[in-house]
C-alpha cells in the first residue's frame, strides 16, 4: 500500500472524555488544557481571567485599599444611570458678592458668573442636558425669587453663559443694573456607571463612579446596619432604571435592606419657600422600608363658619397635620358619625405605604347630618427625598369598611381632593412649615361627600393587610430576579405576622419554601400575601430565582421549579413543571444568556431556552468527573459577547474551568482560569462592549478583573487527540512522520509525541517548531518508523507558559497487510 496522509482539520467537537479515545470523532479531543475550540475548526489558545498586564484582564484603575476582605461569590453590584454620581459645585459666598464685579445673575432663562469682573466660562462645567440645584442664602432687590431656586436642567448655550428650562428672572431693571448674588450651583452631568462592593465587616457598602468630578471611590457611601459586629455580609443587588436594591442575604443578619439611586426632586416647589432643604438632586441612600408616617394628631371642630388654621406637625417629615371642621350651614352628603382618618407617605411617585390612623377622631352631630367638611392640611419640611407625596383616608369610626381616598398630597405640586382636579399649590408660612390650601379659611378644601376611590382600589390590596414591603432590620431575602415588571425573591425572611400586633412588636421568620413578587411597576411592594409555595415540606428550600421567557426558575438544593407567569393576573399563574436533580446550591450557580438560562450541578450543566431543558455536558464529560469537579460553590461566569459559558469550580478556593461554548456547542477545560478568591459576577458597560467583571484580594488591596477576548499565554497548555484506527483497527499501520501547522509564542521543538497504542509508548516527535506569530507547517517525525494499529498525538507544554494555536494535524502512515494477532 502507499503512504496516505490523515488530515483533521477540524476540531470543533471539543473535549470528549466520556467515550473510549477510540471511539470519540475525528473532531473531538479525549483530553485537553488551556486550549479551546472557539475558531472555526482550529484549536485556540487559551483564555484567562488573571493576568494582570492591561490591557488585559485587570483593571488597575477601580483598585481600593479601603476594602481588604470578601466573601466569594457576594459583593459586588453594578448599575448604569441617566446622571453621574458626583456633581460639579461652582459657589460665590456672601462675603465676595460685589454687584458689578462677583457671582451669579440670573434673567430670562440665562445663568451667567462673573469672577472678579471677568466672566466666567460656563460650558465646560455643566454640559448640555446637566441638572443644576441652585441654593442661594441672599437676594438682593430687584434679584432672583427665593422661588428661583431650585432645579434647572441645561438647554444650551449663549457664549460663557448657560441657557436653561425655566425662568430665573424676568426684570429688565436687574439686567440693566447688572445685579448679581451670591449662590451655589452644584450640576450634574448625564451617563454614569456605578460599582458598588460591600465591605462584609463592617456591613457597609463603597460605590465607584466611572464619570466623576470627584474620588471614584466614595467610601461607606451605603450602610446596612449601624453595628460592625456579627456575622459577615454576603450582599446582593437588583437593579431598576436609575436606582439598585442591596440586600445581605446572610442567615440571621440584622441588616436592613438598603435603596441607593438617583433622585431628582423638588418638595413644596411655588410655595415661596426661602430655604434650600426642600430641592434634592444626586444619589442618596435610603431605608427601603416603605414607612408610614408617625404624625398622629388633628385638628378637630365644628362651626358655621371655619377658622384659620394654625396647627402643625411637631416634628419635620412624620407626616402631615388634618385640619378638620364640619359646617353647619354648607350642604353636603356626609352622614353624622365618628369618623376616623390616617395618612400614608407615597415613595417614588407610585409607591404607598400602609396608613397611619390619626388618634384624634372627627364627630359630626347629628345636627350636623348631611353637610360638608371644611378641610386643610399642614406640613413641616424637610421630608425624605424618596417621599414624593402622601394621601390623607377616611372612614367611619368601628366599620370594616376599606379607607376612603379623602385628600391627594403632592409634595411638590399641592393637594387635591379628587384625581381628575388640578393641585392647589402650597402656602409658605415660615419656619419650614406649609399649608394647603392657604392660611385663609375662606380658601379651604370643601368636601361634601366621600366618593368611592378607596385604598385598596388605588394599591390593588386592602389597607389592613400587615405588611406591604420588606426591608425592616433582619428581613431579606436569598436571590432576586426582575420580571415582567415585578421583583420575584425566594426563601424570605421577614416578620411574622403571628408574632406581633404590627411590624414593629414582630419577630423575623424564615420561609424558606417562600418565593414572593411585587406589585407591577412597584417593585419594593410586597403585599404580604403576594406569595408561591409551590412545594413545601420536602426537606428543601430555595437557593437561587431567575426568569426568561415569561418564566420563573426558582431553584431548591436538589429541585427545580418553572412557574408561567405569563398571565398579566397572578391569578392565573402556575407551576409549570418540577424537575427532580436539577436544583442548585449556590445562586451564582445559575445565569442569564440571551439564548436562556444556564446553570451547573452535579449531574451537570444544563440549558433551558424557554420551553425545554437540555443537558449540555451529555455524551460530552464523564459523569464521575463532572460530579467530582463540581462543588458547593461552582460558579458560572457568562460571556455574552462570545456566548461562552465558564463554569469555574471554586469561586472561593479554585480557579480551575470548564468552558463550553454556545455557537459551536464544544466544551474544554482550563486551568487556574480565574483567581482562587472571587465576588459574584457582574455585567459592566465599561468598555465598548458587555463584558463580566468580578473582584479578588490581593495583598490586601482588591482589585476587578474582566474577560480578555484574545488568547493569552498560560502555563498547563496540554491536549490529546482521539486514538487513530485509520479506518481499520485490525491491521498495522507504519507511522512515518505528523505534519502540524500551528502558531506558538514560544518553541514546542520536542514537544509533541506520537503515542503508540499497542505499547504505550510516548515517541518524541523530533522537528524544529520556533516561536511564530503566523501559522506555519512543519514536519514532525519518530526516531523510527512507529508500527502500531492506533496511536494518538499529544502534546504537552508542561509548566511553560505559552499561547499555542493549531489549525491542523495530518499523519502520515501506510497501512500493511498484517493482522495484529
Amino acid at each position: 500500500m502507499p503512504k496516505r496522509l490523515y488530515q483533521i482539520k477540524d476540531f470543533s467537537g471539543g473535549l470528549n472524555n466520556l467515550k473510549d479515545p477510540a471511539d470519540i470523532a475525528d473532531n473531538e479531543v479525549a483530553e485537553v488544557s488551556n486550549l479551546t475550540f472557539t475558531k472555526q475548526g482550529a484549536i485556540g489558545g487559551a483564555f484567562n481571567m488573571k493576568d494582570d498586564v492591561t490591557p488585559h484582564n485587570l483593571l488597575s484603575a477601580y483598585n481600593t485599599t479601603h476594602i481588604d476582605h470578601l466573601e466569594a461569590g457576594y459583593g459586588l453590584g453594578y448599575f448604569e444611570t441617566d446622571f453621574v454620581r458626583d456633581g460639579v459645585t461652582l459657589s460665590v459666598s456672601v462675603s465676595d458678592q460685589d454687584n458689578a464685579n462677583w457671582g451669579w445673575k440670573g434673567f430670562n432663562k440665562v445663568l451667567q458668573l462673573k469672577n472678579n469682573g471677568s466672566a466666567v466660562n460656563l460650558t465646560s462645567s455643566y454640559p448640555v442636558g446637566t441638572r443644576l440645584l441652585i441654593t442661594a442664602p441672599i437676594f438682593p432687590a430687584d434679584s432672583i425669587s427665593s422661588d428661583n431656586q431650585g432645579l434647572y436642567t441645561v438647554i444650551g448655550h449663549s457664549g460663557n453663559n448657560l441657557l436653561v428650562d425655566n425662568e430665573l428672572i424676568d426684570s429688565a431693571t436687574a439686567e440693566a443694573d447688572e445685579v448679581y448674588w451670591a449662590a451655589t450651583v452644584k450640576g450634574f452631568g448625564t451617563g454614569d456607571k456605578i460599582l458598588l462592593l460591600a465591605h462584609p465587616d463592617e456591613h457597609k457598602i463603597d460605590v465607584y463612579s466611572t464619570n466623576t468630578a470627584g474620588t471614584n471611590w466614595e467610601q461607606d457611601s451605603i450602610t446596612l446596619r449601624s453595628s460592625a459586629t456579627g456575622l459577615n455580609s454576603r450582599v446582593l443587588y437588583h437593579k431598576i432604571d436609575d436606582s439598585i436594591r442591596c440586600f445581605d442575604t446572610t442567615d440571621k443578619n440584622n441588616c436592613k435592606v438598603q435603596w441607593y439611586g438617583w433622585i431628582n426632586r423638588r418638595h413644596f416647589y411655588g410655595a415661596g419657600n426661602t430655604t434650600d432643604d426642600n430641592s434634592y438632586l444626586g444619589y442618596f441612600a435610603k431605608d427601603n422600608t416603605l414607612l408610614p408616617p408617625t404624625e398622629d394628631d388633628l385638628t378637630s371642630a365644628s362651626t358655621a363658619t371655619p377658622s384659620n388654621f394654625t396647627t402643625y406637625p411637631a416634628s419635620a417629615g412624620t407626616g402631615f397635620e388634618l385640619n378638620v371642621i364640619s359646617h353647619t350651614d354648607v350642604e353636603g352628603l356626609i352622614p353624622s358619625g365618628v369618623y376616623e382618618f390616617a395618612s400614608t407617605f407615597i415613595y417614588d411617585k407610585n409607591q404607598e405605604s400602609l396608613p397611619f390612623a390619626y388618634a384624634n377622631t372627627h364627630t359630626i352631630s347629628d345636627a350636623n347630618n348631611f353637610k360638608a367638611l371644611s378641610l386643610n392640611v399642614s406640613a413641616k419640611s424637610p421630608y425624605d427625598p424618596r417621599i414624593s407625596g402622601g394621601r390623607i383616608y377616611v372612614r367611619e369610626v368601628g366599620s370594616d369598611d376599606e379607607y376612603i381616598m379623602l385628600i391627594d398630597i403632592d409634595l411638590t405640586k399641592g393637594c387635591r381632593t379628587n384625581f381628575s382636579d388640578n393641585y392647589t399649590p402650597w402656602h409658605d408660612a415660615g419656619s419650614s412649615q406649609f399649608n394647603c390650601p392657604t392660611a385663609t379659611a375662606s380658601a379651604n378644601f370643601e368636601v361634601k361627600d366621600f366618593g368611592f376611590i378607596t385604598y385598596e382600589t388605588i394599591n390593588g390590596f386592602a389597607s389592613s393587610i400587615f405588611s406591604n414591603a420588606l426591608g425592616d432590620q433582619g428581613e431579606f431575602w436569598k436571590d432576586s430576579t426582575v420580571a415582567n415588571n415585578r421583583v420575584f425573591i425566594c426563601n424570605v425572611t421577614m416578620k411574622d405576622e403571628d408574632s406581633g400586633t404590627n411590624k414593629s412588636t414582630a419577630t423575623v421568620k424564615n420561609y424558606p419554601d417562600r418565593i414572593m413578587y411585587s406589585m407591577p411597576n412597584r417593585f419594593d411592594t410586597f403585599p404580604s400575601f403576594n406569595t408561591i409555595e409551590a412545594a413545601k415540606g420536602d426537606a428543601d428550600y430555595y437557593t437561587a430565582i431567575e426568569s426568561f421567557a415569561d418564566r420563573i426558575l426558582a431553584y431548591k438544593q436538589y429541585s427545580l421549579d418553572i412557574i408561567n407567569i405569563s398571565s398579566p393576573s397572578d391569578a392565573n399563574w402556575f407551576l409549570e413543571d418540577s424537575k427532580n436533580y436539577m436544583g442548585i446550591e449556590f445562586h451564582g450557580a445559575v445565569a442569564k444568556t440571551q439564548y436562556g438560562i444556564v446553570w451547573v450541578n452535579k449531574q451537570g450543566l444544563y440549558f433551558y431556552d424557554g420551553s425545554q431543558i437540555r443537558d449540555l455536558s451529555e455524551n460530552k464529560i464523564d459523569d464521575s468527573t463532572w460530579h467530582s469537579f463540581v462543588t458547593i460553590n461552582s460558579m458560572i461566569i457568562y460571556d455574552e459577547s462570545t456566548s461562552l459559558v465558564y463554569v469555574v469550580k471554586n469561586c472561593s478556593s479554585d480557579g480551575d474551568a470548564y468552558l463550553y461554548d454556545f455557537k459551536k456547542g464544544n466544551f474544554t477545560f482550563l486551568k487556574d482560569f480565574a483567581h482562587d478568591s472571587i465576588t459574584n459576577v457582574v455585567h459592566t458597560n465599561f468598555s465598548d462592549s458587555t463584558n463580566a467583571l468580578v473582584g479578588t484580594i490581593d495583598s490586601a488591596t482588591t482589585k476587578f478583573y474582566k474577560l480578555h477576548r484574545g488568547f493569552q499565554s498560560v502555563s498547563n497548555v496540554s491536549f490529546k487527540t482521539k486514538d487513530f484506527d485509520f479506518g481499520d483497527v485490525a491491521r498495522i499501520k507504519k507511522i512515518y512522520a505528523v505534519y502540524v501547522t500551528y502558531k506558538s509564542s514560544v518553541a514546542l521543538t520536542s514537544l509533541f509525541k506520537l503515542v503508540s497504542l499497542d505499547d504505550d509508548t510516548a515517541h518524541t516527535l523530533s522537528g524544529t517548531l520556533a516561536i511564530t506569530s503566523d501559522y506555519k507547517t512543519v514536519k514532525l517525525t519518530p526516531s523510527s518508523i512507529v508500527s502500531c494499529t492506533k496511536a494518538h498525538v499529544l502534546l504537552d507544554t508542561s509548566a511553560t507558559s505559552a499561547n499555542v494555536e493549531i489549525n491542523d494535524i495530518s499523519i502520515e502512515y501506510r497501512q500493511i497487510y498484517k493482522r495484529d494477532v
